[in-house]
């Protein structure tokens, strides 16, 4: 069977349109993907509402599974393995400009040593932290690294040479060789807050990541589908607490440290009506992190 050299991979469910708004951003990439697969985790088919394929410059395959984010990517892993040189995962509300692909592929042509790469998100920059935030390790003047609290950083455009630490899941390319033996984390169900991070990281212990700022793109966070404020909160709380147990940089006394900073945080600023939700958010996280803490002392 021939190699395909680049795959593109779009886990999605019951956002048709966004998939099919992405899959003709993709026609006009300067570099053509090999193959795009879409895997489809909603109730229903969504290949009728997809551009048909002579409207297409690629081969397009879509799968229908059972929903779970995580789920989605291991069936794409599946599907491509020994198919594929790389494998680009992409959310479906991503906007691409025309180099992308041609950005990514070509650095990782260029360096035979990096696993995996990523482009500039330009809208999701991260902010300058203040000194609280630095303080209780919930945020970082360095871009791309995952902290010992298990918060991670977003990149802030610079170009850099050094490898970073986390790739994020709207936009993570990877060499297949290198996560050959890596899946992703199946327990992390829900929103999978977190699984981005648990699987870069651990490919990243073991060949470099780059970030290629060349690469350029947008993420829309289209807010279907997406977990409340609150939700959230505790959700952050057990993923980070489960990088604590899968990554050797991140350690349970430093996500407990960051909790109870980030909740103190929130009850300091909830006094205003706009921001009264997060006396409940802190309240979860702190009853959350006492949970997780009494189950290991056990």
């Amino acid at each position: 069977m021939k190699t395909l050299k680049n795959v593109i991979v779009i886990c999605t469910k019951n956002r048709p349109k966004l998939v099919a708004q992405l899959l003709a951003n993709l026609n006009s990439q300067k570099l053509l993907p090999d193959l795009v697969l879409v895997v489809n985790g909603g109730m229903d088919s969504i290949t009728a509402e997809l551009p048909v394929a002579s409207a297409l410059n690629y081969p397009l395959e879509v799968i229908d599974t059972e929903p779970g984010l995580t789920r989605q990517r291991n069936v794409a892993l599946r599907h491509v393995a020994n198919r594929a040189e790389y494998v680009h995962f992409f959310d479906d509300d991503v906007d691409l400009q025309p180099g992308y692909l041609y950005e990514i592929s070509n650095a990782m042509d260029l360096n035979s040593r990096i696993a995996g790469a990523t482009g500039d998100i330009i809208n999701a920059r991260p902010k300058t932290p203040n000194f609280l935030e630095r303080i209780f390790l919930l945020k970082s003047k360095r871009g791309g690294v995952v902290l010992s609290s298990g918060v991670n950083i977003g990149l802030p455009g610079v170009k850099t040479k050094d490898p970073i630490m986390w790739l994020p899941g709207c936009a993570m390319s990877y060499r297949t060789s290198a996560i050959a033996d890596i899946s992703f984390d199946e327990s992390r169900t829900g929103y999978a807050l977190g699984e981005d991070v648990d699987f870069s990281a651990r490919v990243g212990l073991n060949a470099p990541l780059a970030f290629v700022p060349t690469a350029i793109m947008e993420h829309q966070f289209e807010p279907r589908d997406r977990v409340n404020s609150i939700a959230l909160a505790q959700e952050d709380v057990v993923s980070r607490w489960k990088l604590a147990e899968t990554l050797p940089f991140v350690h349970k006394s430093a996500v407990a440290f960051s909790t109870v900073g980030h909740a103190a945080s929130y009850y300091l600023t909830s006094f205003s009506h706009e921001n009264s939700w997060r006396r409940k958010a802190a309240t979860l996280r702190l009853k959350k992190l006492a949970a997780l803490v009494f189950s290991s002392s056990k």
